[in-house]
């Protein structure tokens, strides 16, 4: 099974994803890891940075966006396919970045492959205290909007601290899906 985790920059889709293997035993991975290795091959930019600084990815997000989204472009399901490929013995694989529909369509063509969709949501407000600078031409992509109004299995709001996101929203994130994860063997 695999759960895909969505929302806008700085919802808190990582915490999220952090949290939630605490509490369900899975491999977190994402998509943009491995976009983020070979663009930084082949710009020859640090990858320890790019994966750990978000100032120095803030630096690089349009170069790397053109990047990912260009390699999509020839092939829909690249990251996708290379990620089932490293993952093919996980049993979970919790995804902390899924932003295509693609990424889903593809996964649930797979045979016995269950996917479960997430929907990470924060305000505005929410988003600038922990750091977003509104910028149109990053915010208005289709890397961030392209599941704005899609279907998800469960939304989880992350408007306060993360005190309550673990109280309230992983908790009920946990037995949500356990209970879906086991009517559905």
């Amino acid at each position: 099974m695999w759960i895909l985790i969505s929302g806008k920059s700085y919802a808190g889709k990582d915490t999220v994803a952090d949290e939630f293997v605490k509490h369900v035993p899975g491999k977190r991975a994402s998509f943009a890891v491995l976009a983020k290795e070979e663009f930084c091959a082949q710009t020859h930019l640090d990858i320890t940075r790019m994966l750990c600084d978000r100032d120095y990815k803030e630096r690089h997000r349009k170069q790397l966006i053109a990047y990912a989204m260009g390699k999509r472009a020839v092939d829909p399901d690249y990251f996708v396919r290379a990620l089932e490929a490293q993952l093919a013995n996980e049993p979970l694989v919790i995804i902390s970045d899924y932003r295509f529909p693609s990424e889903a369509d593809y996964l649930r063509s797979r045979e016995n492959l269950q996917v479960f969709c997430v929907r990470v949501v924060a305000s505005s407000e929410s988003r600038r205290e922990r750091g977003w600078i509104a910028n149109p031409s990053i915010d208005d992509g289709v890397s961030e909007c392209n599941l704005d109004g899609g279907t998800f299995d469960l939304c989880v709001i992350n408007n306060g601290s993360l005190e309550h996101l673990r109280e309230f929203e992983i908790c009920s994130f946990a037995a949500h899906f356990m209970n879906r994860y086991k009517t559905a063997d």
